[in-house]
C-alpha cells in the first residue's frame, strides 16, 4: 500500500511539474518549428533574407504561396530583391542535392517569371 501511494504521488507530481518544465523551453523561430529543409544552406537561405521571401510563403512558413502568388510577390519587388531571388535560385540550381521540393518549386515559378518579363 505504502509504494502504491508513493508511485501515485510521483506520477502526480510530474503531471503537475511537467507544464512548468515546457514552459521554461525556449520557443524555435516559425521556420524551424514548421517547415522541413533538405539542408541547412538551405533553411539559412530563408533565414537570413526573411523579409526577401515572406511575400512567398503563407503565415507560418510551412508551404509556398499558388503560383500566381508568387508572380504577383516576385514582379512586386524592386530590382535588388529580385535579383538576390535569381541569385539564390542559381546557387540552388548549382547544388540541387540542398535544396528541397518547396525552394525548386519557387524558383522555377521565379525563373518562369524572369523569362517572361
Amino acid at each position: 500500500m505504502k509504494h502504491t501511494l508513493i508511485a501515485a504521488a510521483s506520477v502526480l507530481a510530474f503531471a503537475v511539474s511537467a507544464p512548468a518544465f515546457a514552459q521554461g523551453t525556449p520557443a524555435k523561430n516559425d521556420m524551424e518549428r514548421t517547415a522541413t529543409w533538405q539542408s541547412d544552406e538551405e533553411r539559412m537561405m530563408y533565414e537570413n533574407d526573411r523579409e526577401r521571401y515572406a511575400p512567398f510563403f503563407n503565415d507560418d512558413w510551412s508551404a509556398y504561396r499558388s503560383d500566381d502568388e508568387i508572380r504577383s510577390a516576385f514582379d512586386a519587388m524592386g530590382a535588388d530583391d529580385q535579383a538576390g531571388v535569381r541569385d539564390a535560385c542559381e546557387r540552388a540550381a548549382l547544388n540541387p542535392g540542398s535544396y528541397g521540393t518547396v525552394t525548386n518549386g519557387l524558383c522555377g515559378v521565379v525563373g518562369e517569371t524572369a523569362s517572361t518579363n
